[in-house]
Parts: structure tokens; C-alpha cells; sequence
């Protein structure tokens, strides 16, 4: 987090194509990504605020910073959990990754979702690749820097979009926890249950307030719960069962779980845990 960089990186998945892009990072300035292949995606994020160009043409998006500074906080907790066998972290190899040795780091979380792979630059602590592996040994996902400079040379002119560019504002909000939704009137349904380790780390309101979704993470893995009044969308109603619920694929080795609820409320239950673990978090949620 420390460090001035310019990466050019690719992405892989199993399920579908990768990417490529440029990322661009200043622990004072913030982080652009300019992508490659396929080409016009831009993101900025400044710490303050971050806009997403999703295609050439198109104007920015504005909206809140998703950056977290370097405050230590997280990385205490990281501390904790690893000292408390909640996150168990071992450097199973060596490596060499855009022509730098690398220690290869396994980091899992007992049983529940994938572990990952982390290739960490010996001389900085870069992370030069990193790999998603399923619970079959199977590579999920990942990427891995093609190139890496440690001395380039930016302006403040590369963390913010272009004079006079068109600028449309994002109307989702953040919350960090659901008492502080609570207090602006949103109250969305929450599980019961949880698989150990797993602590909600935002609410999020978007597409003009009509999706709420809660994000618990374990240190390594993500789950979401989004609550929507729009509907399940045909192609996908096609696929679930008779009572309209069931599991749907997703990128990167993940799965949706997705049923109904009353008042028209449409509930989809993303991660990478197992089937039967995703079931019993939805059972859980009221």
C-alpha cells in the first residue's frame, strides 16, 4: 500500500475470458485502471470519490470511494485472525512472476469457500499473482502482472477523469452497518446464521433504492445478500423451479441461490461456499 507502481496485468477465469489493463498506483493519489483487452473500461478512485467509464463515449459514473486508506486497522485484524487459526497462511513455494522472485502464500479459512494463492514480491510485498482455487483443487480464477515499473511518473491528471469530460452521479449509498441503515428508514432482512469467521462489511442501496445488499466476508471469502422489488429476469426464471427458487452459476466458480419472498421481494444469495451452506444461510434469513 506504500508503494508507487505501474502493473500491466491479466485476469483469467475458467468459465469465460480474461482481461487485460494497465493499473496505475499512488498510496496518495489512488488507483486508476485503464483496460486493455477489451478496451475503454476505465476506473479512478481517489479515496474521496471513484467514476468508472464503462465504455469509450460513455460519460463517467461517480460515486463514493471504495478505496480503504492505510489506517492499519485492517491489517491488525488480518494479525488477529491468523494468530487465532481463523486464517491459516503457510509459503508453500518460490517463484518468478514479471521477472521478480516471488514467495507463493496458500491462505485458507477452515472449510468454508476457496482458498487462494498469493505470489508476494520478495523485495516489496507486491502481490504479483494471485490465484482462486475451488474446494476440488481446482483454479478458479486469478491474475498476474506482465510487467511491473517502480519508478513511474504520474500527475495528478492520471487519478481524476479528463477536464470537461461528462460526469452522471450515482445515486447508491453506503452504510457500514445495518443500524446506520436503519436510521434512513432501510431495514432489509438479515440471516440468522452465518458459517464462522463471516461479519457483515457493508449495506449497500443502488438502482434508485429498489436493491439492498448486504456483503459478510471471513478475511478471504465474500457472500452477498441483495433484496430486490424488480423481479427475477426471464432468463433466469427460466432455470429455477417450479416454486421460483433454486441455484444459478456465476463467474468465478461461484453460485446464486435465489428465491421469493413476500411483498414481491426477490432474494439472491451469491458466494463461493458450498450448496448446502448457501441453503442454510438463506433458512436463515427473516
Amino acid at each position: 500500500m506504500s508503494r508507487v507502481y505501474l502493473a500491466r496485468e491479466a485476469t483469467f477465469r475458467a468459465d469465460g475470458p480474461g482481461t487485460e489493463q494497465w493499473v496505475k498506483h499512488d498510496p496518495k493519489r489512488g488507483i486508476r485502471r485503464e483496460s486493455i483487452r477489451p478496451a475503454g473500461l476505465v476506473v479512478i478512485d481517489n479515496f474521496k470519490k471513484s467514476w468508472r467509464l464503462p465504455r469509450s463515449g460513455a460519460p463517467f459514473l461517480e460515486g463514493p470511494s471504495f478505496l480503504t486508506r492505510k489506517d492499519g486497522r485492517r491489517m491488525q485484524d488480518l494479525i488477529k485472525r491468523i494468530k487465532g487459526g481463523r486464517i491459516e497462511a503457510e509459503v508453500v513455494g518460490q517463484d518468478k512472476v514479471a521477472g521478480r522472485s516471488a514467495d507463493i502464500v496458500q491462505v485458507s479459512v477452515g472449510r468454508a469457500g476457496t482458498r487462494r494463492k498469493f505470489w508476494v514480491d520478495k523485495e516489496t510485498g507486491l502481490r504479483l499473482r494471485t490465484e482462486e482455487v475451488g474446494p476440488d483443487g481446482k483454479v478458479l480464477s486469478g491474475s498476474y502482472y506482465l510487467s511491473l515499473d517502480l519508478a513511474p511518473g504520474f500527475s495528478d491528471a492520471d487519478f481524476a477523469p479528463p477536464v470537461g469530460a461528462r460526469i452522471e452521479f450515482d445515486d447508491s449509498k453506503r452504510f457500514s452497518s445495518l443500524e446506520d441503515a436503519a436510521k434512513t428508514g432501510i431495514r432489509p432482512r438479515r440471516p440468522g446464521y452465518l458459517p464462522s469467521g463471516f461479519a457483515l462489511r457493508v449495506v449497500e442501496l443502488g438502482r434508485g433504492g429498489e436493491v439492498v445488499t448486504q456483503r459478510y466476508a471471513n478475511g478471504l471469502n465474500v457472500v452477498s445478500l441483495s433484496e430486490s422489488r424488480q423481479g427475477v429476469p426471464g432468463h433466469m426464471r427460466r432455470r429455477l423451479g417450479p416454486d421460483g427458487s433454486g441455484f444459478l452459476p456465476m463467474p468465478r466458480g461461484q453460485k446464486a441461490y435465489v428465491w421469493s419472498g413476500d411483498g414481491g421481494r426477490t432474494f439472491y444469495l451469491i458466494g463461493n461456499l458450498s450448496e448446502d451452506e448457501l441453503r442454510r444461510i438463506a433458512d436463515s434469513v427473516k
